[in-house]
């Protein structure tokens, strides 16, 4: 679990090799940006949404679960990508930060990665 507040938390899938690639990622980060994360994650936990698309943002992709991504703007920038599963949140992986026409590739991999979330 990355972050949990009342009953609602957020959640790093692990694959099915027992990797969570979240955890990578965050461990990778600068300080500034983990932190900027921390802080996202801390607010999406209390109150269940954020309304400030500069942190946070539903991506716009056919297809279901929605994606969404959690920014940092630390450095060439960072985004972490996750879903919502009723209070649960699923984050599934991070990187720096796409090109526009890389992100339905991001959105992809993200419902790929959450498909194995039964495996955890």
């Amino acid at each position: 679990m990355l972050w949990q507040h009342g009953a609602r938390r957020i959640l790093g899938v692990r694959r099915r090799d027992g990797v969570c690639e979240v955890e990578v990622f965050m461990a990778s980060l600068p300080a500034k940006a983990r932190l900027d994360f921390e802080k996202i994650m801390s607010r999406l936990a209390e109150f269940g949404r954020i309304t400030n698309t500069e942190m946070f943002r539903r991506l716009q992709a056919p297809g279901q679960p929605t994606v969404w991504e959690m920014k940092s703007h630390e450095g060439r920038g960072y985004r972490l990508f996750c879903i919502q599963e009723r209070s649960d949140w699923w984050a599934t992986h991070g990187r720096k930060k796409p090109k526009p026409k890389q992100v339905l590739d991001e959105v992809k991999r993200a419902r790929e990665i959450f498909a194995e979330r039964s495996w955890t």
